[in-house]
C-alpha cells in the first residue's frame, strides 16, 4: 500500500514523501518525493507568489500508477494553503512524454529556457537544457 506521509516543512522547504507500506502496516521503502521551494532558483531572488516544484521523482517499478499525479497534486494543494498564486517546474527538453504530461496536468511552457549545469567535476555527454513551465494555483 502507497500514501503520502505529511509534509515536513523546513527553513521554508517543504518535501513530500511517499511511502510503500510492508505487510504490517510500516513504512517500508520511499517510492516518491517531491520538494517545493518558495523560488525559481536558488541562485535568484523570490518571485513574489510563487514556488517551484523539485526533485519530483518516483521509483521506476512503481510509475504509471498514479503515484506522480498523487504528489503531484498534493504539492500543488500545499501550495495552496501556504499562499503561492503560481507553480513552476523545470523539465527536460529532451522529454516530450513528460512536458505533455505537465501540459495536460494545465502547466504552460512560458518560452524560458535554462541550461543544466553539470555538478562539480562532471561533464555533461550533451548538452542539455530545461523548459520552464508554469501554472496558476487559484
Amino acid at each position: 500500500m502507497h500514501f503520502i506521509k505529511d509534509s515536513v516543512l523546513t527553513d521554508k522547504l517543504t518535501q513530500l514523501f511517499i511511502f510503500e507500506r510492508d505487510q504490517q502496516g510500516n513504512d517500508a521503502a520511499v517510492v516518491g518525493t517531491l520538494m517545493i521551494v518558495p523560488f525559481p532558483d536558488l541562485k535568484e531572488m523570490p518571485t513574489e507568489g510563487e514556488a517551484m516544484i523539485t526533485r519530483f521523482a518516483i521509483s521506476p517499478k512503481h510509475q504509471s500508477k498514479g503515484l506522480g499525479r498523487l504528489i503531484l497534486d498534493a504539492s500543488l494543494d500545499v501550495m495552496r494553503e501556504q499562499g503561492y498564486l503560481r507553480c513552476s517546474i523545470r523539465v527536460f527538453e529532451n522529454r516530450p512524454p513528460v512536458l505533455s504530461w505537465y501540459t495536460k496536468l494545465g502547466f504552460a511552457d512560458t518560452g524560458e529556457r535554462r541550461a543544466f549545469k553539470a555538478p562539480p567535476g562532471k561533464v555533461l555527454a550533451l548538452p542539455v537544457g530545461f523548459v520552464i513551465m508554469k501554472k496558476e494555483l487559484l
